[in-house]
């Protein structure tokens, strides 16, 4: 998968976009006004991806809206008509306009050597564009992640120091992993069908949220049922108490920061949403049998 990244962008936005009531055909930017709308209409010959850092945006397509407030990400796919609305001002965010490149001829199945691999990617005389199966809107749960790597991106193609190619293209495929990884596991958790509407709701909220502070009383709350029941309940459906499943989602997630080896201690056990690093590696231990530290050693 080669990813063409044609423009990257940052912007902080104090008002409404706005757009003649004429059509617009640029070298990228395409503008029709729906007068039945009494807006513009946009589409762009790439895709788009944008990350909300502040404020919210709500992007219209066909009939449908979708609103992005901060740490959600929308994904448009390329000649797609839009229509954008600045529903929290000021807002704060990151757009890459992409597109994303494979052989055309059909590739084996992995795993492959590396002499084959060489020969399969020198033998395709030529390349198709690739369509990201993506959903339009994505709430990240490892939101940290997403963001700091379109902000890299944004910096390798801003500052075009050596080099700046091959680690904006790193860069972007490591961020297209994540969202992908996101939307499978989102699936599978989906599938694996929780019986109690109510506790399917939780389950929902807080593998979204579990980096910001849950009480068993505030999720009780939340599914509308009262403490005890509450309690009960979601451990018949699940096998936990709804501290321990909490502790669990973010403990999974501290692995893979761990894994990737970039954060500190401090800074994962913040991420994963713990109050502090001794209450993190205690529950991280009890869980995996291991501290933080060891646990990074085995993975190395």
């Amino acid at each position: 998968m080669l990813p063409i990244i044609y423009h990257v962008g940052y912007e902080d936005r104090e008002e409404e976009w706005e757009y003649p009531e004429a059509v617009h055909q640029g070298k990228v930017l395409n503008v029709q006004y729906d007068f039945s709308r009494n807006h513009y209409v946009r589409s762009l010959p790439f895709h788009l991806i944008v990350m909300v850092l502040k404020g919210s945006v709500t992007y219209h397509i066909g009939g449908d809206s979708y609103l992005a407030e901060e740490n959600r990400v929308i994904h448009i796919p390329a000649h797609t008509p839009h229509h954008i609305s600045a529903t929290g001002v000021p807002l704060r965010y990151i757009w890459i306009h992409y597109q994303l490149l494979v052989p055309e001829q059909s590739i084996p199945i992995m795993p492959l050597s590396p002499g084959d691999e060489i020969s399969v990617f020198k033998g395709a005389a030529s390349f198709k564009e690739a369509l990201p199966e993506l959903p339009i809107l994505m709430k990240p749960r490892n939101y940290y992640t997403i963001k700091s790597l379109m902000k890299s991106i944004l910096e390798e193609v801003w500052a075009e120091k050596t080099g700046w190619l091959l680690a904006s293209r790193s860069y972007f495929q490591s961020m297209i992993m994540h969202l992908y990884r996101e939307v499978t596991v989102e699936e599978e958790r989906k599938g694996t069908g929780i019986a109690d509407p109510h506790i399917a709701v939780i389950i929902e909220h807080i593998h979204s949220s579990f980096a910001s502070k849950l009480t068993v009383e505030g999720l009780a709350a939340k599914a509308n049922l009262s403490l005890n029941y509450f309690i009960s309940n979601f451990k018949k459906c699940t096998g936990f108490t709804p501290g321990e499943y909490v502790a669990r989602v973010r403990i999974q997630y501290a692995k893979k920061l761990i894994r990737e080896g970039i954060k500190t201690v401090s800074e994962i056990s913040d991420m994963a949403g713990f109050e502090s690093v001794s209450y993190f590696s205690r529950v991280f231990k009890k869980i995996e049998g291991l501290t933080p530290g060891e646990f990074k050693h085995t993975e190395v």
